[in-house]
Protein backbone atom coordinates (compact mmCIF):
# COMPACT_ATOMS: atom_id res chain seq x y z
CA UNK A 1 0.00 0.00 0.00
CA UNK A 2 1.48 3.36 -0.98
CA UNK A 3 1.46 6.44 1.30
CA UNK A 4 -1.51 8.05 -0.48
CA UNK A 5 -3.65 4.93 -0.02
CA UNK A 6 -2.66 4.84 3.67
CA UNK A 7 -3.98 8.40 4.11
CA UNK A 8 -7.16 7.82 2.08
CA UNK A 9 -8.19 4.62 3.88
CA UNK A 10 -8.91 6.31 7.27
CA UNK A 11 -10.81 9.06 5.48
CA UNK A 12 -12.95 6.50 3.68
CA UNK A 13 -13.67 4.75 7.00
CA UNK A 14 -14.64 8.09 8.56
CA UNK A 15 -16.92 8.84 5.61
CA UNK A 16 -18.61 5.44 5.95
CA UNK A 17 -19.05 5.95 9.71
CA UNK A 18 -20.53 9.40 9.15
CA UNK A 19 -22.92 8.03 6.55
CA UNK A 20 -24.09 5.30 8.94
CA UNK A 21 -24.56 7.84 11.74
CA UNK A 22 -26.49 10.10 9.39
CA UNK A 23 -28.79 7.24 8.40
CA UNK A 24 -29.42 6.38 12.06
CA UNK A 25 -30.15 9.99 13.01
CA UNK A 26 -32.44 10.34 9.99
CA UNK A 27 -34.42 7.25 11.05
CA UNK A 28 -34.65 8.57 14.62
CA UNK A 29 -35.89 11.94 13.36
CA UNK A 30 -38.46 10.28 11.12
CA UNK A 31 -39.80 8.31 14.10
CA UNK A 32 -39.94 11.46 16.23
CA UNK A 33 -41.72 13.32 13.42
CA UNK A 34 -44.30 10.55 13.09
CA UNK A 35 -44.89 10.71 16.86
CA UNK A 36 -45.18 14.49 16.64
CA UNK A 37 -47.78 14.20 13.87
CA UNK A 38 -49.81 11.75 15.96
CA UNK A 39 -49.70 14.05 18.99
CA UNK A 40 -50.57 17.05 16.80
CA UNK A 41 -53.59 15.21 15.38
CA UNK A 42 -54.71 14.24 18.89
CA UNK A 43 -54.34 17.85 20.06
CA UNK A 44 -56.27 19.20 17.08
CA UNK A 45 -59.06 16.67 17.65
CA UNK A 46 -59.30 17.64 21.33
CA UNK A 47 -59.23 21.32 20.43
CA UNK A 48 -62.06 20.84 17.93
CA UNK A 49 -64.12 18.86 20.46
CA UNK A 50 -63.72 21.63 23.03
CA UNK A 51 -64.48 24.28 20.45
CA UNK A 52 -67.64 22.46 19.40
CA UNK A 53 -68.66 21.92 23.04
CA UNK A 54 -68.23 25.54 24.11
CA UNK A 55 -69.08 27.24 20.83
CA UNK A 56 -71.38 30.19 21.20
CA UNK A 57 -74.65 29.14 19.64
CA UNK A 58 -76.11 32.63 19.63
CA UNK A 59 -75.82 35.38 17.10
CA UNK A 60 -73.03 37.87 17.69
CA UNK A 61 -74.03 41.46 17.01
CA UNK A 62 -71.52 44.18 16.19
CA UNK A 63 -72.62 47.74 17.00
CA UNK A 64 -71.20 51.10 16.02
CA UNK A 65 -72.42 53.67 18.52
CA UNK A 66 -71.10 57.14 17.74
CA UNK A 67 -67.97 55.68 16.19
CA UNK A 68 -67.27 53.37 19.12
CA UNK A 69 -67.49 49.68 18.24
CA UNK A 70 -69.15 47.14 20.51
CA UNK A 71 -69.70 43.41 20.18
CA UNK A 72 -72.47 41.66 22.09
CA UNK A 73 -74.90 38.78 21.86
CA UNK A 74 -78.38 39.15 20.46
CA UNK A 75 -79.81 37.68 23.67
CA UNK A 76 -78.13 40.44 25.71
CA UNK A 77 -79.87 43.11 23.66
CA UNK A 78 -83.22 41.35 23.86
CA UNK A 79 -83.07 41.10 27.67
CA UNK A 80 -83.54 44.84 28.04
CA UNK A 81 -87.09 45.83 28.88
CA UNK A 82 -89.21 47.39 26.18
CA UNK A 83 -87.31 45.84 23.27
CA UNK A 84 -89.07 43.37 21.07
Amino acid sequence: MNPTEKRVEPLQKMAIDLLEQTKKVTKDLEKEYEQFLLEKKKFEDEQKALSDKYQIKESVIELNVGGKHFTTLKSTLLRAEGIK
